[in-house]
């Protein structure tokens, strides 16, 4: 493969969310931006030819997808995860997140509740109270061995709150739990038994380590499966989230048709133009550069987690079975939720993710993103390592 993954690139010029604007954002200039969820990877070669080729063409009018291009994401779930689905169920958002906005929209009434589990990816906070929802959490419990769903939490919050709907991410963004089978299953029984509709975020799906293996809900059961609007998408998988499409696969033809509705109702559009020829091409020639960079990510987070063990003792970090995120527990060294933001941005010059934007039960976490050259990850330890021995020093005096 042509791509070097230890390279460090020049972002100047590119208009990154993450790297371009790092003085205005923090107030510091050399901070090391691991924050927002995009690798600092190239691209599949095939997916930045196609890129190119369509480009050269110089007429950007309406796209629509065609047979090629659901035969290319069939194909991958199929090969991948074991999910054979069928053309007629996949439709097209601009994203993962205007999906659920749509699913909440579509199954659910306002004043109506939808249940997470927390700690949970933080835009989903912010969709359910836009949308006039009221907001049902269930806290993940954190277990020696990872983090665990409390299932009689789980449906006592739904038999009391009666939410109409349910969003899962699976993998989960920010603790990397990839659910088991069981899991999934007995989530899906019990919103079955109640009548709650799910909505499965599976948007880091193909983000899985050696050591765990993700299961699509909608394989479980197909009872399930016709419960279930699984939200799926290129972004994370290919380091493409400013193309700015997913493909979401609805089973059951009355919550498609449900789902459709809603969707044309607020004018949310299907497809542009680049994310057509992107998604053949990606899902049938860029399997080989998933696998390299699958590799190479797994061995930043073994690195990561030997050097906190040998060098970081009171920092806690819970094991990532999928995503390219390390959810860090700075919880040991005693500081506010306001002191451990100012304490990375100002002291260790790393910006990550705040833990409490995920829920209460994110306070005193970090989302630390290691999908970057093997170098930043070291030179970020180093950074946090060296902050810690001042911030001891300071507390002894």
């Amino acid at each position: 493969m042509s791509i070097n993954l230890d390279e460090i690139h020049n972002y100047k010029g590119m208009y990154s969310n993450k790297w371009s604007f790092c003085r205005e954002k923090t107030g510091e200039e050399d901070v090391l931006a691991m924050w927002i969820a995009d690798m600092d990877f190239e691209t599949a070669p095939a997916i930045k030819k196609v890129m190119l080729e369509r480009a050269q063409t110089a007429i950007y009018g309406y796209a629509a997808t065609n047979a090629e291009y659901d035969a290319a994401v069939i194909g991958w779930f199929t090969k991948r995860h074991g999910w054979k689905f069928t053309p007629d169920q996949i439709l097209q958002t601009p994203g993962v997140v205007s999906a659920l906005t749509i699913g909440v929209q579509a199954f659910s009434a306002d004043g109506d509740g939808v249940l997470i589990l927390t700690p949970v990816y933080h835009p989903f906070f912010r969709l359910i109270r836009h949308t006039k929802r009221k907001l049902v959490e269930s806290a993940l419990v954190e277990t020696a061995g990872g983090y665990a769903v409390d299932f009689e939490d789980f449906e006592k919050k739904i038999i009391e709150q009666k939410p109409k709907v349910f969003i899962l991410c699976n993998p989960h963004n920010p603790v990397g739990k990839v659910f088991s089978r069981e899991e999934l299953l007995q989530l899906g029984e019990i919103c079955l038994r109640h009548k709650v509709i799910i909505l499965s975020d599976e948007i880091h799906s193909d983000i899985v380590y050696r050591d765990a293996k993700h299961v699509p809900l909608a394989t479980v059961a197909e009872s399930i499966a016709q419960n279930t609007v699984v939200c799926t998408a290129l972004s994370k998988t290919f380091n493409i989230a400013g193309l700015q499409n997913s493909n979401i696969i609805i089973p059951n033809p009355a919550l498609r048709e449900r789902f459709q509705a809603m969707q044309a109702y607020f004018g949310y559009p299907h497809i542009s133009l680049f994310p057509v020829p992107v998604t053949i091409a990606a899902y049938q020639k860029g399997e080989g550069w998933l696998d390299e960079v699958l590799q190479y990510i797994e061995k930043n987070r073994d690195f990561a987690l030997e050097y906190i063990k040998r060098n970081l003792p009171e920092l806690k970090v819970f094991k990532p079975q999928g995503t390219y995120f390390l959810w860090l527990d700075f919880r040991a060294y005693g500081l506010t939720k306001e002191e451990l933001e100012a304490f990375l941005l100002h002291e260790a010059k790393v910006w990550f993710n705040q833990g409490y934007i995920f829920g209460r039960e994110g306070e005193g976490f970090a989302r630390m993103n290691i999908a970057c050259p093997r170098s930043l990850v070291e030179k970020a330890l180093l950074r946090i390592k060296a902050a810690t021995l001042n911030l001891k020093k300071r507390n002894v005096k």
